[in-house]
């Protein structure tokens, strides 16, 4: 009996010792099956337009001979996708697309895709001889619609900007009912984004509003030798979300006149630059 369990334990042993020594395709270096394509998008920066312009990196695997890539809308991209199939896809994506020429065995390429609007696909299909395989990302280039004309004036960035008001577009964006912009506030280019909240909502004696956040974003321009200016709500500066309803610190949108009034904190990277004052956008008498 003693004998028997002996060898089946040898035996048990001898199937462990070859399934721990067998090569893990794809996992191990150098084991990958198929030419594999992965595929990142990354917001861009000044120059490119971060509301239509994105970054896009491909890392490919040891495997990949070549990868190609093609960029549609969506609406395209699903369509051809159903009536080609994968494999018919991936075709037409190495025929009609552009080929990434730094993309050979284990290596990246980025590259940047501008003035796109509206949902798009990026694909990029890796190729090893008959072997293909594909990859997306898809990117919404954001438009907007204008709601208001006005002026926006500057309260603690005055010494900055200075008193007089600055002439500007309120726009809401195509995609997202709450999200709004000063289109070009600070130049050609670079605006200033705010978001609505509307299930926050009061009053005063200018009327009901929506309280307002305004996202951590640069403003494309330089405070002297400290670098590029930021700007965001105190509840983002401070990390606590009870900013958003505290009197004094927060921001309003009125939904009857168009009007704006902004709580903002202002920042370089050494530091604050100031924050205990209400911005304010006054729209045009129609």
């Amino acid at each position: 009996m003693k004998k028997n369990i002996f060898a089946l334990f040898l035996a048990m042993l001898a199937t462990m010792v070859v399934t721990s020594c067998k090569e893990d395709e794809g996992t191990e270096p150098g084991g990958d099956s198929s030419p594999v394509a992965t595929v990142y998008q990354y917001s861009t920066t000044a120059p490119q337009n971060p509301d239509n312009d994105v970054r896009i990196r491909v890392v490919a695997n040891s495997k990949v001979q070549e990868a190609y890539f093609m960029v549609e809308k969506t609406e395209d991209y699903n369509a051809k996708m159903k009536e080609m199939g994968k494999e018919g896809y991936m075709k037409y994506v190495v025929e009609k697309g552009t080929k990434l020429d730094d993309i050979k065995g284990a290596s990246d390429q980025d590259f940047v895709m501008v003035g796109l609007l509206g949902p798009n696909t990026v694909s990029v299909v890796a190729v090893n001889g008959n072997k293909k395989t594909i990859a997306s990302t898809e990117f919404t280039g954001l438009t907007w619609t204008t709601v208001a004309s006005g002026s926006y004036y500057f309260d603690v960035m005055k010494g900055f900007f200075g008193e007089d008001g600055y002439p500007t577009k309120l726009q809401v964006c195509d995609y997202d009912e709450n999200m709004y912009r000063f289109e070009n506030l600070f130049g050609e280019g670079h605006h200033l984004k705010i978001t609505l909240l509307p299930d926050y909502v009061g009053a005063n004696g200018e009327g009901e509003y929506i309280y307002v956040r305004v996202p951590d974003q640069g403003i494309g321009l330089e405070y002297g030798s400290y670098g590029e200016i930021g700007v965001r709500d105190v509840g983002y500066w401070q990390g606590n979300d009870a900013f958003i309803t505290q009197s004094g610190y927060n921001g309003f949108f009125y939904p009857e006149s168009k009007a704006v009034s902004i709580m903002a904190q202002w920042y370089v990277s050494a530091g604050n630059l100031g924050y205990n004052g209400y911005d304010s956008f006054v729209p045009d008498e129609e």
